[in-house]
């Protein structure tokens, strides 16, 4: 889950592990470019989301999906122009479901992403303490790295 100002008010978080941008996602025969890519086009965005926030700074026409995958699909079906998540889910999708036919565009400022970590309910401090050196300990390891190659890839 991204960390936000706002969800550590509801939850503690475990240190990062993974740190993302957010990025634009569109056609494979897309241009590579900047973010103004997005201007009054059709962005799909997931509900509730930090990118739904993050979209409407640069069009009007925000297509509100329930996750990455509809999202996505909306690109493939176009129904929408361009969809807005952070790296490592767009390049998990585009590696195993949409390689060719998606693209990652652009790259959004760094506004508000603090990274991607484990939730824990407030006070709840001897499992955030476990958890917090579970991750260290994995993330030290070779499997770590290789998860990340195999599910996130290598993007063209």
């Amino acid at each position: 889950m991204n960390i936000t100002e706002e969800r550590k008010k509801a939850a503690n978080f475990t240190e990062p592990y993974l740190v993302s941008s957010n990025v634009v996602i569109g056609p494979a025969d897309a241009n590579p470019g900047s973010v103004d890519v997005m201007k009054d086009k059709r962005i799909a965005a997931e509900i509730g989301s930090i990118h739904e926030k993050q979209v409407k700074k640069y069009s009007n026409t925000v297509i509100e999906c329930g996750g990455a995958e509809e999202a996505l699909k909306m690109i493939v079906d176009k129904k929408a122009d361009f969809a807005v998540m952070d790296n490592y889910t767009a390049r998990f999708f585009i590696t195993n479901f949409y390689n060719g036919k998606l693209n990652i565009v652009a790259t959004l400022p760094d506004e508000s992403d603090n990274g991607i970590a484990i939730a824990v309910a407030k006070g709840n401090t001897k499992l955030l303490a476990q958890l917090n050196e579970g991750l260290q300990k994995y993330q030290a390891q070779a499997s770590f790295h290789q998860m990340k190659n195999n599910y996130f890839g290598k993007l063209k």
